[in-house]
């Protein structure tokens, strides 16, 4: 096989999306901070979101990892594992910080759900309301990389590199799959933080909303110009794919706040990345089972907060 080579196009905007994230983790550290000296930042909601991630992934691991009877091999075992653990909560700790009392500030319905939620109000509507949109905008990119996988073939193009469902570790055991549910987890969180740091940056920036946007999509297309590039089929179909995806993100990120764009991600990553069948009979039911069951559970818990105690079919009057 041939090593896999760059264009100089494609390097650029590698480096270029690697110092824009860079630049944010940076400001956030600058952001967070200046709000811990003015006693602004909501401390106790970023112990709980850090405190979550750092008991998580030690339930993972207790699950997950070979242990053996040796107290120092364990111990070994549970310090490499855990060091890049600490390094997570502390970046979701400082990104909260840095992110909580601007968005409060400039954009309080953006995060009012994600407020909610950290204060402990688990079922509060605005909760169930947020992560019931955020499961129903979580096929869109499934969906979208299906269309954009079996486009380039019909239209006579060469197809895609093929990445949907390609998380087959997740089938070695159920173990594998509750590493995969919550790494998924985690890892829609952090990417929907840096979203909305990124547009509350802009906001603060450019001050009027609509230059805001502009300036998001024009970042946006810089971090997938590089996909587009290196996806195997035309540019131009790879293009398309890559403005709808800018699209989806925009719509959640700018309309609908944090928790819906974390949970967006955290549920659609699931659904594409770990391998799914509807045969009950084939050896991956198991797996696919217990990740559909996850997501309809997830829906399932949002519909119930967000009716607010209403009964589920209303009220039945008797004439």
């Amino acid at each position: 096989m041939q090593a896999l080579t760059r264009s100089s196009a494609q390097t650029v905007l590698i480096g270029a999306a690697t110092l824009v994230l860079v630049a944010l983790v940076i400001a956030a550290m600058l952001f967070a901070r200046h709000n811990v000296r003015a006693r602004r930042a909501d401390v106790r909601g970023a112990w709980r979101l850090a405190l979550f991630v750092m008991v998580g992934y030690a339930a993972v691991w207790m699950q997950a990892a070979h242990h053996v009877p040796d107290v120092s091999q364990e111990v070994s075992s549970f310090t490499r594992n855990f060091g890049s653990t600490l390094f997570a909560a502390a970046l979701l700790w400082v990104m909260y910080i840095a992110l909580e009392p601007y968005v409060r500030r400039f954009w309080p319905d953006g995060i009012l759900g994600w407020t909610r939620l950290m204060s402990g109000y688990v079922r509060d509507p605005r909760v169930g309301r947020d992560v019931l949109i955020g499961c129903v905008f979580a096929p869109a990119l499934p969906l979208l990389e299906i269309a954009y996988e079996l486009l380039p073939p019909l239209l006579g193009r060469p197809p895609a590199i093929l990445r949907f469902q390609d998380g087959v570790d997740a089938l070695s055991g159920t173990s594998e799959l509750a590493g995969k549910v919550f790494d998924h987890m985690v890892g829609g969180v952090f990417t929907a933080m840096f979203m909305v740091l990124g547009f509350v940056l802009l906001r603060l920036i450019f001050r009027r909303t609509s230059v805001a946007i502009a300036a998001w999509l024009l970042v946006g297309a810089l971090f997938q110009a590089s996909p587009a590039l290196s996806s195997g089929t035309s540019v131009w179909i790879a293009a398309a794919y890559q403005a709808c995806v800018i699209a989806v993100v925009t719509v959640m990120v700018v309309r609908y706040g944090l928790l819906v764009t974390a949970v967006a991600f955290a549920v659609g990553n699931f659904l594409e990345d770990i391998p799914l069948t509807l045969s009950l009979s084939h050896w991956t039911a198991t797996t696919s089972n217990l990740t559909l069951a996850t997501v309809l559970a997830v829906t399932c818990f949002g519909f119930y907060a967000g009716r607010a105690g209403q009964p589920l079919f209303g009220k039945l009057e008797v004439r």
